[in-house]
C-alpha cells in the first residue's frame, strides 16, 4: 500500500525553520546537497503528489509544529480493494487518523480473542 503523507505547511513553522537556516545577510542558504525531498500531498480534491525537498533544520521544525496540531489535515492513498493499480486520496485530521488505528488495533484484537487455538479449545 502506497503511502504519502500530507505535510501541512504551518506559516510559523516555516518561518522559524528559514529563519534558522539564513545567514547573517539575511539571504537564505539553499544547498541542494544537504536538502531532503520527500513526496507529499494536499488535501486539495484531485491533487497529485509532489516533492517537497527542504533542509534538515526546516523538516525538523515543521515535524515539531504539525505534531502540536492535531486537528491538521493528513492524507493518505490507500488501494482498492480488488485492484492492483487503482488507490483512493483518504483525508482525515491526524486525531481521526489515530482513533482508527486505535480502532483497528482493538478490532484485529477481538479477532485473536474468538479465534481457536488447537489443543485449547473455543
Amino acid at each position: 500500500m502506497a503511502i504519502y503523507p500530507m505535510l501541512a505547511c504551518t506559516v510559523g513553522a516555516l518561518a522559524a525553520a528559514s529563519a534558522a537556516a539564513q545567514s547573517p545577510t539575511g539571504v537564505a542558504q539553499t544547498n541542494p546537497a544537504t536538502n531532503i525531498c520527500q513526496m507529499v500531498v494536499s488535501s486539495e480534491r484531485g491533487a497529485k503528489p509532489y516533492k517537497l525537498c527542504l533542509s534538515r533544520a526546516e523538516w525538523d521544525a515543521k515535524k515539531g509544529a504539525d505534531a502540536k496540531n492535531a486537528n491538521r489535515m493528513v492524507c493518505h492513498y490507500q488501494e482498492r480493494p480488488g485492484t492492483k493499480f487503482r488507490s483512493a486520496k483518504v483525508c482525515m485530521t491526524a486525531a481521526e487518523w489515530q482513533n482508527e488505528k486505535i480502532r483497528n488495533r482493538q478490532a484485529v484484537e477481538q479477532i485473536q480473542m474468538r479465534s481457536c487455538v488447537p489443543g485449547g479449545g473455543c
